[in-house]
């Protein structure tokens, strides 16, 4: 009677154990990390493929990233191309149980921005371009949706969709999480809308393809991206060309990422008048809950200080 009794308990145990086992959601970058840990709070575990120092661009796979993706039993990515390094691992898993989230479903995607010429200056080094767009991704589409506020509301809802999917015990739970999140989210959109309103002179140059959705939401005059210029020393003509670049269109403010020589980026400065500011992509940091809205508030009083 005891060893049945015993038996029942150890029996009963195990399944609690097993009902309350958490699912497994895996995401590919930062953003994406970040709205799906808002969205699951502690009612999964959410790990990402691309950790702090990494980013999406030229992601490597490690045997520990295989690991992740097998045990998963969700994927969460942003689409567009951004992460062609998963098509091929993504190609073993057709088939099985594991449940795929592309974020970009029902995004209206937008074309790379055009690239302001430096050909002349180039002619004698890798190649020369001849006004074509900055460089795409997949189908030519420009990936970088979620750095717009109002493409993020789409992004969460279709993660959330997922969720539901894979763990609908859960669905409650997700459902609250994400209507909290989504709030945020518009709240982020009416402060880039009112702080961006009134500013006149909104022309933006980046030394990235990064900001074209940022760009047409809210309304800046976006002349396009300077592919040609290097992150680590640039010759003397590229230099010239580009401080005549942006004497040419009147451009007050011109924006990099991290990465770029910093003595370059004074002698920028210096020899056009333009200040130079740094605009964060989200694709590379800490992967944490609050990173994308904390991030995108970052930006937007960059983008305020240097307009204003």
């Amino acid at each position: 009677m005891k060893r049945l009794l015993i038996a029942l308990v150890v029996s009963c145990l195990s399944m609690a154990l097993v009902s309350a086992e958490k699912i497994k959601v895996v995401t590919t970058f930062l953003p994406i990390y970040a709205h799906t840990k808002s969205i699951v709070g502690e009612l999964a575990e959410v790990r990402s493929l691309v950790e702090s120092g990494g980013e999406p661009h030229d992601f490597q796979f490690k045997p520990s990233d295989i690991k992740k993706l097998s045990e998963a039993d969700l994927i969460v990515m942003n689409g567009v191309g951004i992460e062609n390094w998963l098509d091929k691992p993504l190609e073993k898993f057709k088939g099985g149980k594991k449940i795929v989230v592309d974020t970009s479903v029902g995004v209206d995607l937008l074309e790379n921005p055009q690239v302001i010429e430096l050909t002349a200056a180039r002619s004698k080094e890798k190649h020369s371009h001849d006004g074509h767009q900055c460089e795409g991704h997949g189908d030519g589409k420009n990936p970088h949706i979620w750095l717009d506020p109002i493409n993020a509301q789409k992004q969460v809802k279709n993660i959330l969709k997922g969720l539901i999917q894979a763990d609908p015990k859960n669905q409650e739970g997700y459902e609250a999480n994400a209507a909290r999140y989504l709030k945020e989210l518009e709240q982020l959109d009416q402060e880039f809308k009112t702080q961006m309103e009134g500013l006149k002179n909104k022309n933006l140059i980046t030394f990235h393809d990064a900001f074209v959705y940022l760009a047409q939401r809210y309304n800046f005059k976006y002349i396009g991206c300077i592919e040609d210029f290097p992150s680590k020393s640039p010759s003397p003509q590229i230099l010239k060309a580009t401080v005549d670049l942006i004497r040419k269109h009147q451009v007050k403010t011109v924006f990099v990422e991290e990465g770029y020589s910093q003595r370059s980026l004074q002698s920028i400065a210096r020899e056009s008048g333009a200040k130079i500011a740094t605009l964060d992509t989200l694709e590379v940091g800490e992967s944490e809950a609050g990173a994308y809205l904390k991030r995108m508030r970052s930006n937007l009083e960059i983008l305020k200080n240097a307009w204003k």
